[in-house]
Formats: C-alpha cells, sequence, structure tokens
C-alpha cells in the first residue's frame, strides 16, 4: 500500500526469484478503474511464498508533493484495519454534513449570513479532504482526471474565503478596524479571482499558490482574531481558541 491519494502516476514492478516481472500502473492521471484494487490509496496485491525472495521497485512521477509512504501487509491484517479506517473518516465526514445541515436550518431561522458562511466552509473542507485523500476520486469523479486535481486547488480556495468572510463578519472589522476590514476585502478578492485562475493554471503551479496564501490566510485570521480580543470584542477569545486548535 501506498498511502498518499495524490500521486500523478505509480508504477510498481514486481521480479520474482525467476526474473520475470509484473507491472502494475496507477496514479491520479490516470481512470480509477485501471487499478488493480478499488482503493483511494495504490494498493497491489503480492504474493510471496515462505522461501521465495522478490524485488519490488517502485517508480512515481508528480506534480505535488513526492510522498511514497509504503505499508507491507498480510491480507487479513490489511482488511481489518481498512474496517476501522473507513469507520473513521465516515465519522469524520458524517460529523462535518450533520454540522453543515445544522448551520443551514439556523440560517433559514435567523437569516444570519454569519451560518451561511460557516456552511460554506465546512462543505468546503469536506471536499478538500475527501479529494486530498482520495475518496472523490474513487465514489465521485473515478474518469474526471483533470476536476480531480482542480478540485483540490478549488475547495482549498474556499476554505480561505468562507473562513474569512467568516471572520471578517464575525469579529465586526467594520466596526472594529478599518484596516483589517480593507485588508479582509482585499484577501476575499484575491480568492475570488483565484477560483477562476484554478480552472485554466497547471496543478502544479496552482498547487504552491494555494498552499502559501492558506497559511498566510490561516495566520491573518489568528492574528484578527488576537486583535479584536486584545480590544475587547467578547467572542473573539473563544475564536481565538477554536482556531488555534484548528491550526
Amino acid at each position: 500500500e501506498i498511502s498518499y491519494a495524490v500521486l500523478d502516476y505509480v508504477d510498481v514492478f514486481i521480479e520474482d526469484s525467476d526474473g520475470d516481472v509484473i507491472r502494475h500502473s496507477m496514479g491520479d492521471k490516470l481512470p480509477f478503474e485501471t487499478r488493480p484494487i478499488a482503493h483511494r490509496f495504490f494498493v497491489v496485491p503480492l504474493s510471496i511464498l515462505p522461501s521465495e525472495a522478490v524485488t519490488v521497485y517502485v517508480k512515481t512521477l508528480t506534480s505535488s508533493s513526492v510522498q511514497v509512504p509504503i505499508t507491507v501487509w498480510d491480507r487479513d491484517t490489511f482488511n481489518a484495519s481498512e474496517i476501522g479506517r473507513s469507520l473513521l473518516h465516515g465519522i469524520y465526514y458524517g460529523g462535518l454534513l450533520i454540522i453543515a445541515i445544522y448551520n443551514v436550518l439556523i440560517f433559514f431561522a435567523l437569516r444570519e449570513r454569519n451560518y451561511l458562511y460557516y456552511v460554506g466552509y465546512v462543505l468546503a473542507m469536506l471536499v478538500f479532504m475527501a479529494s486530498l485523500n482520495g475518496w472523490a476520486f474513487q465514489y465521485f469523479w473515478p474518469k474526471s482526471i483533470s476536476w480531480n486535481d482542480t478540485a483540490i486547488l478549488i475547495s482549498l480556495d474556499l476554505v480561505v474565503l468562507f473562513g474569512l468572510l467568516f471572520t471578517q463578519r464575525f469579529l465586526s472589522f467594520n466596526k472594529l478596524s478599518r484596516p483589517l476590514w480593507v485588508s479582509a476585502k482585499l484577501i476575499v478578492v484575491i480568492c475570488v479571482v483565484l477560483f477562476f485562475l484554478f480552472m485554466v493554471i497547471p496543478y502544479t503551479v496552482g498547487i504552491r499558490i494555494i498552499i502559501v496564501y492558506a497559511v498566510f490566510g490561516c495566520f491573518w485570521a489568528l492574528f484578527s482574531g488576537l486583535y479584536a480580543w486584545k480590544k475587547g470584542h467578547q467572542s473573539a477569545g473563544i475564536y481565538v481558541a477554536a482556531w488555534s486548535w484548528l491550526l
């Protein structure tokens, strides 16, 4: 098992003691159905007799970070572990969906825009995590190769966008500080521009942009919370505690 879902191309060559070679070609630049085992990660069957020695070569080519975490399992242990991992992921994604639905209902009841921003943030985070961990490619767009990369860029951009919209309104920048209010507007405009830019630029360029921008946005939001807390904003302390835990 190679447990990093966004590698572009992964070739696994298995050479047995007789010199015969079996090749498995996978990657998120190939349709999901080409994988030898239907799994969100790259999983290859490997049969070794007790007295046999085999050599395994792994070749990767990718536009994302080159992470190749390899685990060799026996089949029963792998299946047992996969049940536990799938359960934990299901709880996580199910929890995000419940939070989103709950806040949509509150928005319709109170008509407070902050709840809508929070829903957008939670749903964008859900799509980002599902794309990064391979679930989205496996179940939602197994043939949409180019969109699989774009979804990571766009969803992370939307996480930043809705997170900052929520921060701006929750901390009342329009009353608290005009420089913060103006900078928040600027950051939001850049997020919107990036949303459309990510649809046309290569993933290898886009991922570098959005990672830097997301890091900047996160720490800008934390600084804003600390500033509001210092100025006596009643809810800013809770905001800072929650944002620090998330970071």
